[in-house]
């Protein structure tokens, strides 16, 4: 995605460009339960949206299912209230057709005031995909967070809904800052502890946060400095709660300069456990396959 070109290519007169990955079919199943019919009930998490410091959220929300569908989508306001705190209804019983989008701009739609931040709950009759847009248009960054399937229990033995990795962290990094946002996907209160690794595998710093159920919390790890890759620098991060949880990885970077300005976010990989049936660590391969 970019503003200010009208080419096929990028150039200096872009203001911001973005992208993101398309969501693999198994991320579906997982949101209908681990049934392989896309007209299954669809379960999806937003880990954050915000109309705070300057940001605004708009949610786009796709019927796949190729039948008519009827989608609900729920804020729930992160510092610790969850689902015994206030919620809004963004969507209720909306009516999609297939292969019909909405769209849910926070400011302009839903009516939110500056300072909101939370996660976004997505609940549908049948398969839908969805998609949170943050942009920030004082300083043209745009921040683009794909739904994770809300699932509060293994799909047979492939993964573990209690971890999640991030492979790229910055800290002390070029001016750049990070924010872990994670939700909790349970209905107890979940106690998560972030571990962060440097680039040999080190553990260099651990945080940990306790949230109620269907809430969300952010671990910020700002950029005090310009720094380069030395001894103790972050490069990942291990996220583990005692429930289950999604989260979403944000990076930004406002210092001036050469560079200011840049943002990016990715979804935390699940803790894949890979197939058993072709687990090749004791052949000459030393190799466990994992589904994409």
């Amino acid at each position: 995605h970019t503003v200010g070109t009208t080419g096929v290519r990028t150039n200096s007169n872009t203001e911001i460009v973005d992208g993101y990955s398309a969501l693999p079919f198994q991320d579906l199943e997982l949101a209908a339960g681990g049934g392989a019919d896309l007209n299954a009930q669809s379960r999806w998490v937003v880990p954050i949206v915000q109309t705070n410091n300057g940001w605004n959220t708009a949610i786009v929300i796709t019927n796949v299912s190729g039948a008519n569908n009827s989608v609900n989508a729920t804020f729930y306001a992160a510092g610790g209230q969850g689902f015994a705190g206030p919620s809004v209804a963004l969507l209720s019983g909306e009516t999609l057709g297939p292969g019909e989008s909405i769209v849910v701009d926070l400011t302009e739609d839903a009516g939110f005031p500056e300072g909101e931040v939370g996660s976004v709950w997505i609940d549908a009759t049948g398969a839908v995909v969805a998609v949170a847009f943050r942009h920030k248009v004082e300083t043209e960054m745009t921040l683009t967070t794909v739904a994770q399937p809300r699932t509060d229990a293994p799909i047979g033995s492939f993964f573990d809904p209690n971890v999640a990795y991030g492979p790229l962290v910055f800290r002390d990094y070029n001016g750049w800052n990070t924010g872990i946002n994670v939700a909790n996907l349970s209905s107890d209160t979940n106690r998560v502890t972030v571990t962060y690794y440097n680039h040999v595998g080190n553990v260099v710093a651990t945080e940990s946060v306790t949230i109620p159920p269907r809430a969300m919390e952010y671990v910020y790890t700002p950029a005090t400095g310009n720094f380069g890759i030395g001894e103790n620098q972050i490069t990942a991060v291990r996220i583990s709660g005692t429930a289950p949880l999604a989260a979403a990885i944000d990076e930004v970077k406002y210092l001036g300069g050469q560079g200011e300005g840049h943002a990016m976010s990715y979804a935390a990989g699940r803790s894949l456990q890979g197939f058993f049936e072709i687990d090749l660590r004791d052949t000459q391969l030393g190799r466990v396959y994992y589904p994409s």
